[in-house]
């Protein structure tokens, strides 16, 4: 949505002729160029229910020549004109192309994997993207996101077996220590 017209914003986004191959780094074409660029996202299309993979070409910082938008892949940052790795992407408000994100958090390059401090809780978390900020314009690390939900979940079980399995052992040492005749407050 162009934030100055609140209107859909005007995009070459293409739907894919078989909704199977909608797979994240999947390779599909570049509506601008015909290039073959991983998707990195999909997004849903204002004036229905049309699902568009979003992947795109940028200039390449060091050969100047159009490549795929890859995640930790070099960009260009336009604020500081640094070299910088891509964290995300987006849909330029204005224009509709399909942008690398990627910045400096003060004078160090967002980098993912890195732990920062989140603004609104004040925990720390570890960066799994980008976003430009719609006030300063600036590119912001975040934390969250499909990965973290996935850690999350598996730290979640892991603590879990551990626990099964330390019952486990105090149920087997319990009942080893009673085959030969020690009473359970003597084998602790």
């Amino acid at each position: 949505v162009n934030l100055k017209t609140n209107r859909p914003v005007a995009t070459t986004l293409r739907t894919l002729e078989k909704r199977s191959d909608m797979h994240y780094n999947h390779p599909m074409p570049d509506s601008a160029s015909g290039q073959h660029v991983p998707i990195l996202a999909v997004t849903i299309h204002p004036d229905g229910d049309t699902l568009l993979p979003v992947g795109g070409v940028h200039d390449d910082p060091v050969t100047g020549l159009p490549v795929p938008i890859e995640i930790g892949g070099p960009m260009k940052d336009p604020v500081s004109n640094r070299v910088v790795p891509i964290v995300g992407i987006r849909i330029d408000p204005e224009t509709g192309a399909v942008v690398p994100v990627g910045g400096l958090s003060l004078t160090k390059p967002i980098l993912l994997g890195d732990i920062v401090r989140e603004t609104y809780s004040g925990k720390e978390v570890i960066v799994t993207g980008g976003r430009i900020d719609s006030k300063s314009g600036e590119t912001m690390p975040c934390g969250g996101g499909f990965d973290s939900l996935l850690d999350a979940n598996e730290l979640a079980c892991e603590e879990r077996v551990a626990d099964a399995v330390d019952q486990l052992k105090k149920a087997t040492n319990r009942g080893a220590a009673s085959a030969f005749g020690v009473h359970a407050e003597e084998a602790a």
